[in-house]
């Protein structure tokens, strides 16, 4: 024990104690926590691209939505015009 926690106790306050890992079992835990981590960004890259193709298609919505309404604003013209 640190010096620290002999003071801590000496004047009566529990310090939590962990275990020590073996290095087995710490590069066992090593290993999962990076496999979580590589799944972990494998969810997040396919999330990014799910969001940017959400994204370019709201753009092309939006392109072929305002060319709808220009198209629609030209036939009224037309039709205004000619009455």
């Amino acid at each position: 024990m640190t010096k620290k926690n002999m003071f801590l106790q000496n004047v009566g306050i529990q310090v939590p104690t962990q275990p020590r890992l073996s290095a087995r079992d710490a590069a066992a835990q090593l290993e999962v926590e990076k496999m979580e981590n590589a799944e972990l960004r494998s969810v997040i890259s396919n999330q990014s691209k799910k969001i940017e193709e959400l994204q370019q298609a709201r753009t092309s919505d939006k392109e072929e939505t305002n060319m709808k309404i220009a198209d629609l604003e030209a036939k009224l013209e037309l039709l205004l015009g000619r009455n």
